[in-house]
């Protein structure tokens, strides 16, 4: 088993695949440099969590809020409109199983970030879906969810 965050990013990626962006195209490290041959494409990643006791004892109950971002990329003169379809293909994946199969207790859009720059056919544009997942385990056992 892994980290409950780094379930989380596989869920994410497996909620994406047999989208518009082909699952070679899915990223799960934001590290991974994306090629104009890769676009369009999605990175998914977390960049943060919060994280609290529920209780107090041994093990202890830990809510965790995972800040999960998935992050678009389009090039051309309609990268805008591009990323804004990505946006409905994304956000209406995740919202078809809230519980990311059982990972999640909540999980709700909490931000959405787009940046152009450039024009016409060297426009490049960047949509940041920011998704806060809401779990818990134990301060013992990070990788099961209770």
């Amino acid at each position: 088993m892994a980290h409950v965050r780094s379930q989380i990013r596989a869920a994410a990626k497996a909620a994406l695949a047999g989208g518009t962006v082909p699952a070679s195209r899915i990223f799960r490290n934001r590290a991974k440099p994306i090629t104009d041959d890769d676009l369009p494409a999605w990175r998914i990643f977390t960049p943060q969590e919060l994280s609290q006791p529920l209780e107090i004892g041994s093990p202890r109950p830990m809510e965790r809020v995972v800040r999960l971002t998935m992050e678009a990329a389009a090039r051309g003169a309609g990268c805008e409109d591009a990323l804004d379809a990505l946006a409905v293909e994304a956000e209406t994946r995740m919202a078809a199983d809230l519980t990311l199969g059982g990972l999640a207790h909540v999980l709700h859009l909490a931000a959405t970030e787009i940046e152009v720059s450039g024009e016409g056919r060297s426009a490049i544009g960047r949509l940041q879906l920011t998704f806060d997942v809401t779990t818990t385990t134990t301060d013992q056992d990070p990788e099961t969810v209770l």
